[in-house]
């Protein structure tokens, strides 16, 4: 039993909590309760809140590329790096294309 307690949690279980977190601050952002914290700015542009968010942010390019390549660039393991992806994803300034490769989001 104390053994699966000490694991990680799992990946998708992860993803799940980062978009629950995301929709909260999306809410509170909307009806103006400006936590602190917030990740929305007075032009309503997602600033990455989260120190994985940036890292993983700041790997990605133009070009799609696989998320180990986007983990070893954030110096993030696979899990972080899914979980920020994700919140990413959400924010819309991460693109998941065929064959689970990831890529900067187009800006208009």
């Amino acid at each position: 039993v104390m053994g699966l307690l000490e694991t990680a949690p799992s990946p998708a279980l992860v993803a799940a909590r980062a978009a629950r977190a995301i929709g909260r601050r999306r809410s509170a952002a909307a009806s103006g309760e400006g936590e602190a914290g917030s990740t929305a700015t007075a032009a309503g542009a997602f600033e990455p809140e989260g120190a994985h968010e940036r890292r993983v942010l700041a790997g990605l390019g133009r070009r799609a590329q696989p998320l180990d390549v986007v983990a070893a660039r954030a110096s993030l393991s696979a899990a972080e790096t899914s979980a920020a992806l994700l919140s990413l994803e959400l924010a819309g300034l991460a693109r998941r294309e065929t064959g689970g490769r990831f890529r900067l989001a187009r800006t208009p």
